[in-house]
């Protein structure tokens, strides 16, 4: 047969060709890096609950770890984030007959740094921003976690997009 030379001849190649870049679901990693710490995210906004940046610190590492061959590591790691919980307030969203509002949207802003030593045109620094509404007569400690949940998954994706899909 003629065809199994060709046909491992271009295996090989192909392999060449694509073995310098790692690639699932348009996600984009060097092959040179192998390592990631995300540092636990600072609370600097004074409305904020002190534990938030230590959940969305969890969240980000979480996502990471699900979506990458990346192995965690506090020492000398290849890709790094660093960042600080920067807004945290509730605005009244919509006001009812009565003058007073019916929804409130709880907003947060978080300031990332993302470092990549391996690969250095890959690094940004951004801050991301994402809501949720929720009904006027919640006590807002009530549901808190659930929305944080909600917001904290959105901002993950955005960072996590913004360092390892290129966009």
């Amino acid at each position: 047969m003629t065809f199994k030379p060709v046909f491992i001849a271009l295996l090989f190649a192909f392999t060449l060709i694509f073995s310098s870049c790692y690639t699932l679901n348009g996600i984009s990693i060097s092959s040179e890096t192998q390592t990631f710490y995300v540092e636990q995210f600072e609370v600097s906004a004074i409305e904020a609950p002190a534990e938030i940046g230590q959940q969305f610190s969890e969240r980000l590492k979480e996502k990471i770890n699900n979506n990458t061959r990346l192995a965690f590591s506090d020492e000398d790691p290849d890709v790094d984030y660093v960042g600080s919980i920067v807004g945290f307030s509730v605005t009244p969203e919509s006001p009812n007959a009565n003058n007073q509002a019916d929804l409130n949207r709880l907003t947060v802003r978080i300031a990332v740094e993302y470092t990549d030593s391996k690969t250095e045109k890959n690094s940004y620094t951004n801050t991301f921003t994402d809501f949720e509404v929720f009904n006027a007569d919640q006590n807002l400690l009530d549901i808190q976690d659930e929305l944080l949940d909600a917001i904290f998954e959105r901002i993950a994706e955005d960072s996590f997009n913004m360092a390892f899909s290129n966009w």
